[in-house]
């Protein structure tokens, strides 16, 4: 579209690629982005997005799904029984579900600030020791001679 190529086409197929492209980019832009492939995928109606489903059961992404009696459980690690079409049943569940994945993030936060100020002190520890002077071999032997040797 940048390049201008979209102008060799008609209008009509122009705009209607234009609409793709915007839709595309909605739907997959944040895609792109991604460095690691995500540790966990959530799904409302596993009916409706059963590509994604399969996609992620190949890459071993454990799948939550909410789902009804109407879809198959094959395929989701984790089922939450609900109905997946109603709006005010999939707002309850998303965001508890949102809720636990913020609790989730500040938790592993402060694991990780507990452990970076454990090596901190270890290491404050360790310059510590070092910094003190050890006893000399003779005030040793002194030592020793003083305890009735």
């Amino acid at each position: 579209v940048e390049d201008g190529t979209i102008n060799q086409y008609k209008k009509k197929e122009a705009l209607k690629m234009t609409k793709e492209m915007g839709k595309l980019k909605q739907n997959l832009d944040g895609i792109k982005n991604m460095r690691l492939l995500p540790s966990l995928m959530f799904v409302v109606d596993p009916k409706r997005e059963d590509i994604a489903v399969d996609e992620a059961n190949r890459l071993g992404i454990p799948v939550v799904a909410i789902a009804d009696t109407n879809c198959d459980p094959d395929g989701l690690t984790y089922l939450i029984p609900g109905n997946d079409d109603a709006l005010r049943a999939i707002k309850l569940i998303t965001s508890r579900m949102a809720d636990a994945a913020m609790i989730g993030m500040e938790k592993r936060k402060d694991a990780e600030r507990a452990a970076a100020d454990k090596q901190e002190t270890k290491q404050e520890a360790k310059e510590t020791s070092a910094a003190k002077p050890e006893p000399a071999a003779a005030e040793t032997v002194e030592a020793g001679d003083a305890t009735g040797a």
